[in-house]
């Protein structure tokens, strides 16, 4: 009970700082702007939005194999299976990716009408730093997995706080973009951040990743095309 205890008190922590990191961007505009900016920075959010669900997917599945391999090789087994998962979601999402940005304003507008047109410009900024969510989210299933709750709720209170400083200083000036520049902004310097604590700590490398993704780009497609000949 004692260990359930010390290892939920983090994982609460994490949550907690979370919801603060996925909600201080709309908190915010309406503080700053109106509720109307948070209207039409709501509907690029929620298009975006479901862009996460294969990192969550891959995630829910990661998790119980990354315990067990932490348990047979320790925390080595981290850079494996870091480097594997984000570059498989990196390939699979950056299509999709591609196809949002190019046909943003259509689908703004199928999905929410003509009144949100200008969530569009908006859907592109959120659809980038969708490409960078795999990388940080990632890290934190796999450092809960090898027994460093504590540690992956520092880092997530911190994306938090520089995430909280860059919306006030960005949303004066930019208005509603500005919250999505703040997010995005707060994504790629937690991402650097983050791959600098890999590389120190368990030789995660650019390069090693670079590798993976090129593997994927050839194999997802060949098994594509496979399955649609089967």
């Amino acid at each position: 009970i004692s260990k359930l205890f010390g290892y939920g008190k983090y994982t609460l922590g994490t949550n907690l700082s979370a919801v603060i990191m996925r909600n201080v961007d709309t908190w915010m505009l309406g503080w700053y702007i109106s509720p109307a900016a948070v209207a039409v920075y709501n509907v690029a959010i929620r298009i975006a939005n479901l862009f996460e669900v294969p990192t969550m997917a891959l995630a829910s599945v990661l998790f119980p194999q990354a315990v067990q391999k932490a348990e047979k090789e320790g925390a080595g087994a981290l850079k494996g299976l870091y480097e594997k998962s984000v570059s498989m979601l990196f390939v699979m999402l950056l299509p999709m990716v591609i196809g949002v940005v190019l046909f943003s304003d259509f689908i703004v507008e199928l999905i929410a009408g003509k009144d949100y047109a200008e969530a569009g410009f908006i859907l592109n900024i959120t659809m980038f730093y969708g490409l960078i969510i795999p990388f940080n989210k990632q890290l934190g299933i796999l450092l809960d997995a090898v027994g460093k709750a504590k540690t992956n709720m520092l880092f997530v209170a911190r994306n938090a706080i520089i995430n909280v400083v860059l919306n006030a200083v960005l949303i004066p000036i930019w208005g509603v973009a500005g919250a999505a520049y703040a997010t995005l902004f707060t994504m790629v310097i937690v991402l650097f951040i983050n791959q600098w604590y890999l590389n120190r700590n368990y030789q995660v490398s650019w390069l090693d990743i670079a590798k993976n993704m090129r593997f994927y780009a050839v194999e997802i497609p060949k098994k594509m095309v496979a399955k649609i000949k089967a």
